[in-house]
C-alpha cells in the first residue's frame, strides 16, 4: 500500500494493516502499531473498491458510520 501527500511518500506492507474504520466523512486505516492514517472520503473516487482492496490486504472492516463527537 502506498501513501503520498505534498511532502512525502510512504510504502506500508499489507501485514501492517489492522483495521479499516469507516465514519461518515473519513476512513481510518489503523496499523498494527496503533497509528492511523486518516483518509478523507472525498479524496477517493471508488470507495467500494477502496474498502475491498484494504480488507483484502488483511484489515478488519469496522463500521462507525453513526459515530459522532460527544
Amino acid at each position: 500500500m502506498n501513501s503520498k501527500d505534498f511532502t512525502s511518500e510512504s510504502r506500508i506492507n499489507g501485514t501492517e494493516l489492522k483495521e479499516l474504520i469507516e465514519t461518515k466523512d473519513h476512513f481510518f486505516i489503523k496499523l498494527q502499531t496503533d497509528l492511523s492514517l486518516i483518509v478523507p472520503k472525498h479524496s477517493i473516487e471508488n470507495q467500494t473498491e477502496f474498502k475491498k482492496r484494504v480488507t483484502e490486504l488483511g484489515a478488519e472492516y469496522v463500521d462507525e458510520l453513526n459515530w459522532k463527537w460527544k
